[in-house]
């Protein structure tokens, strides 16, 4: 693309800003991104100017040591550097807890840490957006939950972990590119909201949509463990009546670890 064809599309940039400026009292104006600001610098826009457009528009990233060098590559000062870090949404921090304590957390695949012996592990170097956060423990079974991160927001997610029937591997911890290390299937064990779907599905219609009981028993003083019932789901047993006679078909055994914790949430 020649100058004059680059330094057009810059002003087209340029204008769009203003009119959305002058449009600001009908809706809200968006934040510039990284790549109009890169746009600007390298369409020749001043950087006095590009700095009222930020103060005025805000942003939405942040000025980590790769930004800034690709900012001041564009032609960014020291000036401009210096505004767009005060106007930059400060890093979300995320707290792990684990019961127990020394779990390994692995964001999007990658190990950032381990909860401390009582079980937490703060984590500030992420970057807004979605994230798929995995625990795992040797002789547990792993936890895997999607986040959503928001600039300046602390999330906080508190999980405890199912051992393993003794003497089992399965499920045991992941190596740091979330591959379990025995090369066993990693058990995702659903968060809440899907374990309280999948119970209102399958458990809800006999034991009450609260456990209280309808056809099956209450549930909300249950005297098996989560291990127990998640064993029930899964592999039946011949003195139990229906359904539980047989495994509950269509649930794979993370799903029934998920539906065992969401059980214990309803005792009374």
């Amino acid at each position: 693309m020649g100058r004059r064809a680059r330094h057009g599309c810059v002003l087209a940039l340029f204008c769009a800003l203003v009119i959305a400026c002058i449009a600001q009292s009908q809706a809200p104006v968006k934040q510039l991104t990284k790549g109009q600001v890169v746009q600007l610098l390298t369409g020749d826009v001043p950087a006095k100017r590009i700095q009222t457009l930020a103060v005025e528009h805000g942003i939405d990233f942040q000025i980590t040591p790769g930004t800034e060098q690709e900012l001041r590559k564009a032609g960014a000062d020291d000036a401009l550097i210096s505004v767009l870090t005060q106007l930059a949404p400060k890093a979300p921090l995320l707290i792990v807890t684990t019961v127990p304590g020394g779990a390994e957390v692995l964001i999007d695949g990658k190990l950032v840490g381990v909860t401390i012996a009582t079980g937490e592990l703060r984590i500030s170097t992420l970057q807004p957006g979605g994230h798929y956060v995995l625990l795992t423990k040797k002789g547990y079974y792993d936890r895997g939950k999607d986040i959503d991160l928001k600039g300046g927001e602390t999330l906080t997610i508190s999980e405890k972990l199912l051992a393993t029937p003794p003497g089992s591997d399965t499920g045991s911890h992941a190596n740091v590119s979330g591959t379990p290390s025995n090369s066993e299937p990693t058990i995702i064990v659903p968060d809440e909201s899907v374990a309280a779907e999948l119970y209102r599905r399958k458990c809800a219609g006999c034991h009450g949509s609260m456990g209280q009981g309808r056809v099956g028993p209450s549930l909300q003083n249950a005297s098996l463990g989560e291990k127990e019932i998640a064993d029930l789901l899964v592999k039946g047993s011949s003195g139990k009546k229906a359904p539980h006679g047989k495994p509950i078909a269509g649930l794979s055994l993370g799903d029934a670890r998920g539906i065992a914790i969401y059980v214990e949430t309803l005792h009374k």
